[in-house]
C-alpha cells in the first residue's frame, strides 16, 4: 500500500512540473515576467506586459508613476471610430420613436434600413383643388422646402399655370428657414396636406439631387410670385400629365431610398393613396407626422 501512495506522489509531482516547465517563455518575446495574486493564490505564474500605463486619448500614461510615458501613433491616432461610436449616440430624434430604444439604429433593422443622421426627408401631399406635392429635408430651423410647378398665377402657391395649357415653364423653388416654414404652414393648415417621413430615406441624396437639378440652369421664371427670384430656376418644360410636382417629389424620394420606395405617381390624389396605404403596412417605409411634429423641430432647434 505504501508503495503505492508513493508511486502516486511521485507522479503527481513529475505531471506539476512537467505543466509548469511546459509553460512558454514570455520573456522571449519581451515580456516582464510578475507574479500574480489570483484564483490560484499565485500557484501559477501569469505575464502582463505594462499592466500600469493605460491610453488617454492619444496620450499612454503610468496610473502607478502619474507620468506620460509615450504617445499612439500617428496611424492609430487617425482611426476613424465614427461607425463604432454611433450605436453609443443618443437618436436626435428618439422622442418621436418612444417605443424603441434611443440607442437603436435605424429602427434595430440595419440590413433593411440605413440612417446616417438620425433624420429623415418628409414628402407632403395636399388634394385641394388641384393639388399640390413637395419634398422637404432637414428639421427645424435647417429645414429646406423643394417644390416644382409652373406658378403661373392662377394660385400663387399651386404648381398650375396661368392658363389653362398642359405645359409651361417648369419652376423649381428652393426655400430654408422661416420661409420654408411659412410655406409648409400654409401647405398644411390652410390646404390640408398630409405629411410623410421617409424612414429609409437620404436627407443628402435629395439635397444633391434637387441642387444639381438647380445648378444645372441660369433661367429665372419670367412671370408669376417668383419672377426673377433667386431661390427659382426654369430647370425644364413643365407637363400638366407627366412631369409635374407629383413626379418631381416621388423621383426624388426614389432616388432618396436607392429605388427601394418607388410610388410610381404621376398626380397628388395618387400618391396621396399610395402613401396611406404603404403607412397602414406592418413593415411601411414611411410614417405619418403631423404639424406639431414641425413645430417641435423648431422649437428643438432654436433653443
Amino acid at each position: 500500500m505504501k508503495k503505492v501512495l508513493f508511486s502516486f506522489a511521485i507522479l503527481s509531482v513529475s505531471v506539476g512540473l512537467s505543466a509548469q516547465t511546459a509553460m512558454p517563455d514570455f520573456s522571449k518575446l519581451g515580456y516582464k515576467k510578475s507574479v500574480m495574486y489570483t484564483s490560484s493564490k499565485g500557484e501559477f505564474e501569469e505575464f502582463h506586459d505594462q499592466t500600469d500605463v493605460v491610453e488617454i486619448g492619444t496620450v499612454l500614461f503610468n496610473t502607478k508613476t502619474n507620468q506620460i510615458v509615450g504617445f499612439v501613433s500617428e496611424e492609430k491616432a487617425e482611426t476613424d471610430v465614427a461607425s463604432a461610436t454611433a450605436a453609443m449616440s443618443v437618436d436626435p430624434n428618439c422622442e418621436k420613436y418612444y417605443w424603441i430604444s434611443p440607442y437603436a439604429y435605424c429602427l434595430n433593422n440595419p440590413i433593411r434600413l440605413v440612417d446616417t443622421d438620425g433624420r429623415t426627408p418628409k414628402i407632403y401631399v395636399e388634394t385641394n383643388g388641384v393639388g399640390h406635392t413637395f419634398v422637404t429635408t432637414g428639421e427645424g430651423k435647417s429645414t429646406t422646402v423643394y417644390t416644382y410647378g409652373r406658378y403661373g398665377g392662377l394660385d400663387k402657391d399651386k404648381s398650375i399655370g396661368r392658363s389653362l395649357s398642359r405645359t409651361g415653364e417648369g419652376v423649381l423653388v428652393i426655400m430654408k428657414g422661416n420661409e420654408a416654414l411659412k410655406y409648409i404652414e400654409h401647405e398644411v393648415k390652410d390646404m390640408g396636406a398630409s405629411i410623410y417621413e421617409i424612414k429609409n430615406g437620404s436627407d443628402e441624396k435629395i439635397d444633391a439631387h434637387f441642387n444639381d437639378m438647380f445648378e444645372s440652369s441660369d433661367q429665372k421664371p419670367s412671370t408669376g410670385k417668383y419672377q426673377n427670384a433667386d431661390n427659382a430656376k426654369v430647370v425644364d418644360t413643365y407637363d400638366l400629365f407627366d412631369n409635374n410636382c407629383t413626379t418631381k417629389s416621388v423621383e426624388a424620394v426614389k432616388v432618396s431610398t436607392d429605388g427601394k420606395l418607388d410610388l410610381k405617381s404621376k398626380g397628388p390624389a395618387n400618391v396621396d393613396t399610395k402613401l396611406y396605404y404603404e403607412n397602414q403596412k406592418e413593415d411601411s417605409q414611411i410614417k405619418e407626422i403631423y404639424i406639431k411634429d414641425i413645430y417641435d423641430e423648431y422649437k428643438k432647434n432654436n433653443k
